[in-house]
């Protein structure tokens, strides 16, 4: 009975480990994060680049927005009712086949807004020097 605790208790840690090291695959895991509030707070009061996780819904599809790089780009609702812009960075990760009503999870940096805030970032670094995002859609992760 020991052995069996001492081996659960070294894959509790491992897992935690691993989650630390690498959080972007949290939902590949099947845990997952809600920073609606901290998304709230950020937006009250002013504050950018914090990576945040949040379930939302898509209320309104844009053209991809083709410049430097080529984004695709919807807004969400949080459960909240705040109202933020997606840029989904196509050019590292591909896009995402929502339409207005699909649920989502995302992760990605907040940035503020007058208008409620922009979430991007939500693909991995391809440079592996920052921590990744993604968006979940019916079960598959874009990242």
């Amino acid at each position: 009975m020991q052995m069996v605790l001492k081996w659960t208790s070294v894959l509790i840690v491992a897992a935690a480990i691993g989650v630390l090291i690498k959080p972007d695959l949290v939902p590949a895991i099947g845990l997952s994060g809600d920073d609606t509030a901290r998304i709230n707070n950020a937006f009250k009061n002013h504050t950018s680049n914090i990576v945040v996780e949040a379930p939302a819904q898509v209320s309104r599809l844009m053209p991809d927005l083709v410049d430097v790089e080529k984004h695709q780009v919807f807004f969400v609702e949080l459960e909240s009712g705040q109202r933020i812009k997606v840029m989904h960075n196509l050019d590292e990760a591909p896009p995402v086949p929502v339409v207005v009503g699909s649920n989502i999870r995302l992760r990605g940096e907040y940035d503020w807004t007058p208008e409620g805030g922009v979430i991007h970032w939500t693909h991995h670094d391809p440079k592996g020097q920052r921590e990744g995002g993604w968006i979940e859609y019916q079960d598959h992760i874009y990242r």
